[in-house]
C-alpha cells in the first residue's frame, strides 16, 4: 500500500491510500460543518472549494466561482485596495508563509453589508516543501470592532467634557471650585466606565463562549441522533426482510429437496438405459437444483437463519490460504495484495462462510474495476468504543478482528450505498448478478455477532470492513474432509417429516441405500412408534413441524426409551429449535435441505458410526465398573 507525506503548519503526516480516502471524507465533513468562512485555493489563488455556509450567505454556488481568482469573488468587492491586499497575501502564502490580517468582507445576500473579518491563509506543502494548497479562514470580528469603535467614541466624548470642566474662567483666570468638582466627577466616571466596559466585555465573551459551546453540543447531538435513528430504521428494515426471506427459503428448500431427490433417484435408471439425451437433460435439471440451493442458502444467510459451524481461526492465515483461489477467480488483470497485522488475534467464525464472504466481495470488486485494478485484503485488530457502538444498532463495544477488502474501482454514490445490503438490489446489468452477494455477507456477519461497514465515494474506490469478535482460545485444527466411496447400510431409520412429498422422497433415497425404514408424519406419531418397542437405530427428523411436540423434545424422549439411538436433524429453516445465536447446540447433528444422495449417505454413516463408538465406550466403562 502506498503512503505519502503532507505538511501542515510544520507538522508532517504520512497517509496511506485508505487514509487518504478517509482524509478527503473527513475534510469534506469538517468543511460542511463550519459556520465561519473557510475555503481551499490552489497556489495561484484560484478557488477549489468553499464551505456551504459561506456560499449560502453570499447567495452563490460553487460552480459560479470554482477556478476563478479568489480576489475577484463577490466577498472582496469593497475596494481595489482590498483586492490588492489579497493578491499580496496569496503570493506570500504561496511562498510558504502563514499570513494573517484584518480586512472587510462583503456579503451580498441575507444581510448585505461589509463585515470586519480576521483572515488567516495557511499553506499546505508536500514532502518536497512545495506548496500544494492554501487554506483560507475568515473569522467575523464585526462585533469586536464595533465595541472598539464605540469605546473610542465614548472615551473621546468624556475627554472633551473633562477638558471643558478644567478650563479657567476667562474673566478671572481661575478654575472655579464647581468646575474642579465636575472634573473630579468626570474622572471618576471615566474610571468606572472603564471598569464597567471591561466587566461587560468579559461577561459578553463568557456568555458568547457558553452559547457557542451549547450550540456545538446541540448540533453534535442532533447529528448523532439522526445517525442513530437512521441506523435503527435500517436495522429494523433488514430484520423484517430477513424474516420474510427466511420463510421463503424454508418452503423453497422443501421443493428443491423433492425435485432434487427424485432426479437423483432417476440417475441410476437413466444411466442403465443408455439414453444420452435423457442423461444430458437430467444433468441440466440437477444443475438447476444446485443453483436453486445456492440461492436459498444466500437467502438464509441474509435472514440470519443459516446454521453456522464456527471454529477458532486466524483470519490472516486463512485469507492467505485463499490466495490461489482468489487469483483464479479474479483473473490476471487484478493485482491482489494481502496484509496481516503482526500479533493478529483469533476469531470464532464459520470458515466456509468467511470464504464465501471474501469471494463475494472480491468478485464484486473485480466487476467494479472491470477486470483491471488492485484488490487489497487487510486483517488487523480493532477496538470498537462505546461511542462508536452507540451510533450503530446491534453492536457491542469491545475487541474485534477486522477484515477489510478494498478496491480501486469507481466507488458508489450515497443513494446506492443506502441499499447495498438489501437482497436483490444490484447495479449490474440484468442477468449479470442476483443482488444477493452483499446480503449474504451482511447476514453472516450479523449472525456472527459482528459488524460491517462500507466506505465509498465516486472516484475513490470502495472499502468493506468486517469486524468479528475476538476469540481468546487457540486456533482449531482443520478437520480432514471425508473421502472414499458412498456406502449405505442395513440399520433401521425412523424418518419424521410433515411434508408428504419430501417424506416419500427421503424414504426412497434411504431405501435405495439399503436401510430399513419406518416413517411418521409428525413428532407425536413418531413417539408412538418408539414407545411401541420397534427397533430404531437412527431418528432422522425435520426440525420445524406442526403439533404440540417439538423435534428436540421428540429426540430427548426417544433417547429415554432407546439410549443407544442416534439422532440426525434436517431442515431448510432451523428457527431457534436447535440453533441459538446462529450456532448448533452442543452435540447436535444437522443435515441442511436440500441435500444430495451422496451428502445424505455420508452424513447418516457419520452419525451412526459416532453413536456406535459412544455406545461401545459406555459399555466398556460399565464393564470396568462392574
Amino acid at each position: 500500500m502506498s503512503a505519502f507525506p503532507v505538511t501542515v503548519r510544520g507538522t508532517t503526516l504520512f497517509l496511506d491510500d485508505t487514509a487518504e480516502q478517509r482524509r478527503h471524507k473527513l475534510a469534506r465533513i469538517v468543511l460542511d460543518s463550519l459556520t465561519q468562512f473557510a475555503g481551499v485555493l490552489d497556489p495561484d489563488g484560484n478557488v477549489l472549494d468553499i464551505n456551504p455556509a459561506a456560499m449560502q450567505e453570499a447567495g452563490i454556488l460553487l460552480d459560479e466561482i470554482s477556478g476563478k481568482p479568489f480576489w475577484n469573488t463577490c466577498w472582496w468587492q469593497g475596494s481595489e485596495s482590498v483586492r490588492d491586499s489579497w493578491r499580496d497575501a496569496i503570493k506570500r502564502a504561496a511562498a510558504g508563509e502563514t499570513v494573517r490580517w484584518d480586512t472587510h468582507l462583503c456579503v451580498k445576500a441575507g444581510n448585505p453589508a461589509l463585515r470586519d473579518v480576521d483572515v488567516t491563509i495557511t499553506p499546505v506543502s508536500d514532502d518536497q516543501g512545495t506548496v500544494q494548497l492554501l487554506v483560507v479562514e475568515a473569522r467575523d470580528i464585526s462585533g469586536q470592532k464595533m465595541h472598539e469603535r464605540e469605546a473610542s467614541r465614548r472615551q473621546a466624548a468624556i475627554a472633551q467634557l473633562q477638558d471643558l470642566a478644567a478650563m479657567p474662567d476667562p474673566a478671572t483666570g481661575q478654575v472655579s471650585p464647581d468646575r474642579e468638582h465636575a472634573a473630579q466627577v468626570l474622572q471618576l466616571v471615566i474610571e468606572r466606565q472603564a471598569q464597567m466596559n471591561q466587566s461587560l466585555e468579559a461577561m459578553v465573551a463568557e456568555r458568547t463562549a457558553s452559547l457557542e459551546a451549547a450550540n456545538t453540543r446541540l448540533r453534535d447531538e442532533a447529528h448523532e441522533r439522526a445517525q442513530m435513528e437512521f441506523a435503527l430504521r435500517q436495522s429494523q428494515k433488514m430484520e423484517a426482510i430477513g424474516k420474510l426471506t427466511g420463510g421463503v427459503a424454508h418452503d423453497f428448500n422443501n421443493l428443491l429437496q423433492v425435485i432434487g431427490g427424485n432426479l437423483q433417484l432417476l440417475v441410476k435408471e437413466i444411466s442403465a438405459s443408455g439414453n444420452e439425451r435423457a442423461q444430458t437433460r437430467l444433468r441440466n435439471a440437477l444443475n438447476g437444483v444446485s443453483r436453486g440451493s445456492k440461492l436459498a442458502s444466500q437467502l438464509l444467510s441474509f435472514g440470519r437463519r443459516q446454521p453456522l459451524a464456527p471454529t477458532v481461526v486466524n483470519l490472516g492465515r486463512f485469507v492467505r490460504g485463499m490466495d490461489d483461489m482468489l487469483r483464479r477467480a479474479l483473473g490476471e488483470g487484478i493485482e491482489v495484495e494481502t496484509v496481516a497485522t503482526a500479533g493478529l488475534w483469533n476469531t470464532l467464525a464459520d470458515t466456509s462462510q468467511i470464504e464465501n464472504a471474501v469471494l463475494n466481495l472480491a468478485i464484486n470488486a473485480r466487476d467494479a474495476m472491470e477486470g483491471h485494478g488492485k484488490l487489497t485484503i487487510e486483517a488487523g485488530n480493532a477496538a470498537l468504543t462505546d461511542v462508536y457502538a452507540a451510533r450503530h444498532a446491534d453492536l457491542e463495544p469491545g475487541e474485534y478482528v477486522m477484515l477489510a477488502i478494498s478496491d480501486t474501482g469507481p466507488g458508489m454514490p450515497p443513494e446506492v450505498l443506502e441499499h447495498v445490503f438489501e437482497p436483490f438490489f444490484t447495479t449490474k446489468p440484468e442477468g449479470q448478478g442476483t443482488g444477493l452477494g452483499l446480503s449474504m455477507v451482511y447476514g453472516f456477519v450479523k449472525q456472527s455477532n459482528g459488524h460491517i461497514k462500507i466506505y465509498s465515494e465516486p472516484g475513490e474506490g470502495t472499502t468493506v470492513r468486517i469486524y468479528l469478535p475476538r476469540a481468546e482460545q487457540a486456533e482449531d485444527d482443520t478437520p480432514e474432509p471425508e473421502l472414499g466411496p458412498v456406502v449405505g447400510g442395513t440399520e433401521t431409520i425412523l424418518v419424521v417429516e410433515d411434508d408428504e412429498q419430501v417424506r416419500e422422497t427421503v424414504v426412497a433415497m434411504l431405501s435405495d441405500l439399503g436401510y430399513a425404514i419406518l416413517k411418521a408424519k409428525d413428532a407425536v406419531s413418531a413417539l408412538a412408534i418408539v414407545e411401541s418397542g420397534a427397533p430404531v437405530d437412527l431418528l432422522f427428523t425435520d426440525v420445524v413441524m406442526p403439533g404440540p411436540l417439538r423435534s428436540p423434545d421428540l429426540a430427548r424422549q426417544t433417547r429415554q426409551h432407546l439410549p443407544d439411538v442416534a439422532v440426525l436433524f434436517t431442515s431448510g429453516y432451523t428457527e431457534n429449535a436447535i440453533v441459538h445465536a446462529g450456532r448448533l447446540d452442543a452435540g447436535v447433528e444437522l443435515l441442511s435441505k436440500p441435500y444430495t444422495r451422496e451428502a445424505l449417505a455420508r452424513k447418516v454413516r457419520h452419525v451412526l458410526r459416532n453413536q456406535q463408538q459412544r455406545n461401545l465406550a459406555r459399555g466398556q466403562g460399565a464393564a470396568a465398573r462392574g
